[in-house]
């Protein structure tokens, strides 16, 4: 089933969702050379509106939203599939139980309370690190009071201001806006894919960093993850999830210690709350 602008998608509890717009221009390419993966013909849900797009993906960021050129990259067929960032969540406490569980819910970073960050992450290291969700351990409390503006006019008011506060509003409240929250180019290509009468709590297909370890038109199998979340063309092999720290605590010993596991990255000077 493919959609149109104007088409009325019927989502899962008894909530629809209208196309407002289909993206057919090339955008340019943000980094050099073929991407590494297209998903075509997706239906993407966004804080921006709803609306029909091609996402090409490169070295793990998204670097087309638009009309993509296929090529001979591997590609993602999304008809009939709703398209949204993975989501982002809050916790005091680590739980590897929970954290896994997370993932198939449509999340794809979490950000931990703890008065005492560094060395929580230490105790929990081998098990954190083994899970393919991006993670900030932070000693702050983000700004709750900080929310996304929908236009109360659009079509998808209702749908786009649920998503954003799972989404993109988090992601501005921690600082993590450049990463993580969007469709939208350079961030991590950090996918969920639904069917309609799924959304929004059952992904049909999971995408970290532009890898897919979850699809459900393979297995059903929750385990089958950890064996496809790993990048296994550079060695060591590692872990396709990000690790946020604070851009002066990139050298830390505990950042020192993930580097081998997976990406570390340094949020902007100014942009950790």
């Amino acid at each position: 089933m493919s959609f149109g602008k104007g088409d009325v998608i019927l989502l899962g509890k008894n909530r629809s969702a209208v196309v407002e717009n289909v993206l057919t221009d090339t955008v340019k390419n943000i980094y050099t050379g073929s991407p590494d993966l297209v998903i075509k013909n997706a239906a993407v849900i966004d804080s921006t509106g709803v609306f029909m797009a091609d996402i090409a993906v490169k070295n793990g960021r998204i670097s087309h939203v638009g009309k993509v050129p296929y090529g001979d990259c591997m590609s993602v067929d999304a008809n009939g599939l709703i398209l949204t960032a993975g989501r982002i969540c809050f916790e005091e406490r680590f739980d590897s139980c929970s954290a896994a569980s997370k993932l198939f819910s449509g999340v794809t970073t979490v950000v931990y309370h703890s008065e005492y960050a560094d060395s929580m992450l230490h105790d929990h290291f081998s098990s954190a690190m083994g899970l393919p969700l991006n993670f900030y351990f932070t000693d702050r409390y983000p700004d709750s009071q900080f929310h996304i503006s929908i236009s109360e006019s659009s079509p998808n008011f209702n749908i786009l201001t649920e998503l954003s506060e799972l989404t993109l509003a988090p992601a501005c409240r921690c600082g993590l806006d450049d990463h993580v929250g969007s469709v939208s180019t350079g961030r991590l290509a950090d996918l969920c894919l639904f069917k309609p009468e799924d959304y929004p709590d059952r992904p049909y297909k999971i995408i970290k960093s532009g890898r897919v370890i979850y699809d459900r038109s393979v297995t059903d199998r929750g385990d089958i993850v950890y064996t496809m979340c790993c990048d296994t063309s550079a060695m060591p092999a590692r872990n396709c999830a990000v690790f946020f720290t604070r851009a002066g605590s990139a050298d830390s010993t505990v950042s020192k210690l993930i580097m081998p596991e997976r990406m570390v990255v340094a949020l902007r000077t100014g942009a950790e709350f």
